[in-house]
């Protein structure tokens, strides 16, 4: 069938690569340009983080926040106020934070090219 694949790497931005075929039994060569990434991450101050729901879309759709590679989940498990989202290419992304039916952040942010990350303040944090 066809599949919309998901890339990660060190440093690199998650790559979605569309419409691969993959057939049963069969391997599947393919050749994925991981291009440089900037993390993006929220401070949470003392909101608990179970209780957020937050999601993310940027020029090619949403962006599923449940990829996470082993070190991004150690970041969001540690006790710390700034929870990464994710390494991603320059763009303009759609972040929007609830707490239950309290929008925490809700707006526009503008990864650039060069940047070092960004992160997000929440609402009164």
């Amino acid at each position: 069938g066809l599949w919309k694949l998901a890339f990660r790497g060190q440093g690199a931005a998650l790559t979605f690569v569309p419409g691969v075929m993959v057939r049963a039994g069969e391997t599947t060569p393919l050749d994925v340009h991981l291009p440089q990434g900037i993390p993006l991450s929220i401070n949470i101050g003392d909101q608990p983080w179970s209780s957020l729901s937050v999601t993310l879309s940027g020029p090619g759709g949403p962006i599923p926040l449940d990829l996470v590679s082993l070190n991004e989940l150690m970041g969001i498990i540690e006790d710390s106020t700034i929870k990464p989202l994710g390494s991603l290419v320059p763009g303009t992304y759609q972040l929007e934070v609830l707490a239950g039916t309290e929008v925490l952040f809700s707006g526009a942010v503008t990864l650039s090219a060069g940047s070092a990350g960004q992160v997000v303040a929440l609402a009164g944090k």
